[in-house]
């Protein structure tokens, strides 16, 4: 994790905010929360929608590298740490957000960082990017069921309850109408009022690709194949549908 990768200008590119705008009322339709925390919050984007809506107990907590005056929450609601390490406050909070953070820390961390989400709150709205999804410094995409098997584990289990609802909205970046996914301690009240009214109680996370993405890598691919000759082409068309 690199200050010099994460700079003012990945923030400006990444920008969540117009998401949360979308994605926050949602949220709060079925957890309603008064206390929230943002593991790898960036520039806070997602807490500053909670406070909008009157949630004023709010942490976020990104790399020691993280640029404080990208911050779009009050820099005392904010707290440095490695998040490749096990995190333990003296406290927990209604909900827990990470969205497309787990993809940026190794997969030899992968079960320590899902140790401290289950440990800040009973309650985990969680994304993280899929194989081939590309951006910076991904080094560990992997299918949402890889993370749905890591939460159950700390008997979380897994709620679609938020890629439905955002799918077609415009102004919602891709990656979390793919990868939003809510996971709830199933000992806890609100998943079973939740579970309750759902046909599907498996733990099982459909793996979907979004249009979008899909359409990029499409393009690009016709692209490409456009100025390969035709015997290479073959062969490439051959290994392709091998892989």
């Amino acid at each position: 994790m690199s200050k010099d990768l994460y700079n003012k200008e990945f923030y400006n590119k990444t920008s969540a905010q117009t998401s949360a705008r979308e994605i926050i009322p949602i949220i709060i339709e079925f957890i309603n929360p008064t206390s929230v925390v943002d593991v790898g919050c960036g520039a806070g984007e997602f807490l500053m929608e909670f406070s909008e809506r009157g949630v004023l107990d709010i942490l976020g907590i990104d790399g020691t590298w993280a640029n404080k005056e990208t911050l779009k929450i009050p820099k005392e609601n904010f707290l440095a740490f490695d998040l490749q390490q096990e995190i333990k406050l003296n406290r927990k909070f209604d909900l827990a957000i990470s969205t497309e953070v787990a993809e940026h820390l190794p997969e030899s961390t992968a079960d320590i960082f899902i140790k401290s989400l289950t440990s800040l709150a009973d309650t985990v709205a969680f994304s993280a990017a899929i194989p081939l999804q590309g951006g910076v410094h991904h080094v560990n995409e992997q299918w949402p069921q890889y993370w749905a098997d890591k939460f159950k584990e700390y008997g979380f289990v897994a709620m679609d309850l938020i890629r439905p609802r955002i799918w077609n909205i415009e102004s919602v970046q891709l990656w979390y109408k793919q990868n939003l996914i809510i996971y709830i301690k199933e000992e806890n009240k609100l998943a079973s009022s939740v579970l309750s009214g759902m046909q599907r109680k498996s733990n099982e996370v459909l793996p979907l690709v979004h249009p979008e993405l899909f359409n990029f890598y499409a393009r690009f691919y016709r692209k490409m194949m456009a100025f390969i000759p035709p015997p290479i082409k073959w062969i490439l068309k051959k290994f392709i549908k091998n892989i």
